[in-house]
């Protein structure tokens, strides 16, 4: 819950909802746009979206609601400590409060899943633009005429400076969520490896490994969407090699020149003021899990 609340006030201060703005503005251009291979491959990427978003619904109900079964036959529901150990400075039935629980239980899924995939689809909104501009350098020498190539060149310079501010923006938004979840999911998985190895029944180590999963889950598809941010901004610079630039004239060839060395630079989204979020830093993460749980085996023991 605090993860969940944390991310969402964060997302409000820094107007991550108003960068949505400019993401529909965009994605309508790329409706009118005629090139079919852009089109066909805006529409995959949206259908991968909706897949990732359904997986991570799918992994965060499972664990959920496995937490409320093992509950229910560990604890009678007029227990105290059913589920959550709360205080309630006035009577109140316990049917009442166990609802209520479960209701809580409810807002973790629909809550966890709606900040994933707020980053997410800003994340492969991003990805979708800067393959859609490779495409567009590769072809702006063969689709357009000499003129009409020097004025489009001049849009697709705009484009790519608009994507690297875009970038930045969203990293100034979420650079320390990222951070928060680097750490919790660090912790999170060492305890769920703890509790897995020192489970004293099968529906506790079943439950666990569920969660574990989740976790897991969770880490690959931010680190590899987090990664092709990276990936395909560094293209952009192969795009440029790829083009018809060798035909052009010297004044072209220089502004390439400037765009090309400007692209090698990659963009990203960072783990606070640290380094980029991509799947070397998910391995960082499950192996600083793993030496955590040692730890923690060797204490417990």
């Amino acid at each position: 819950m605090f993860d969940i609340n944390f991310k969402a006030m964060i997302y409000v201060k820094f107007g991550l909802p108003r960068l949505f703005h400019q993401l529909m503005k965009e994605e309508q251009s790329i409706e009118e746009n005629s090139h079919q291979e852009i089109s066909d491959y805006y529409l995959r990427q949206c259908e991968l979206y909706v897949n990732i978003c359904t997986l991570q619904l799918v992994t965060t109900i499972f664990p959920t609601y496995f937490y409320i079964l093992v509950n229910i036959l560990q604890f009678p529901l007029d227990a105290e400590n059913f589920m959550y150990e709360m205080w309630i400075p006035f009577p109140v039935q316990w049917k009442v409060l166990a609802i209520f629980k479960i209701v809580i239980c409810q807002y973790g899924i629909f809550m966890n899943t709606a900040v994933r995939s707020a980053l997410q689809s800003l994340m492969m909104f991003i990805t979708s633009q800067l393959w859609i501009l490779q495409v567009n350098i590769r072809n702006v020498f063969s689709e357009f005429s000499e003129e009409a190539a020097r004025e489009e060149l001049g849009k697709l310079i705009r484009k790519h400076q608009f994507l690297i501010g875009f970038v930045e923006k969203v990293n100034d938004s979420v650079k320390y969520i990222l951070l928060l979840e680097y750490l919790l999911d660090s912790i999170n998985m060492a305890a769920a490896m703890l509790q897995i190895a020192t489970a004293s029944s099968v529906t506790e180590m079943t439950f666990t490994l569920v969660y574990f999963i989740l976790l897991l889950t969770q880490l690959v598809i931010l680190a590899w969407s987090a990664n092709e941010i990276n990936t395909q901004s560094v293209e952009v610079s192969n795009a440029i090699y790829q083009s018809n630039w060798m035909d052009q004239n010297k004044s072209i060839k220089t502004t390439l020149l400037i765009m090309l060395i400007r692209a090698q630079k990659p963009l990203g989204l960072t783990i606070g003021p640290f380094r980029f979020m991509n799947l070397e830093a998910s391995l960082m993460t499950m192996k600083a899990s793993y030496t955590y749980s040692r730890v923690m085996t060797e204490t417990y023991a």
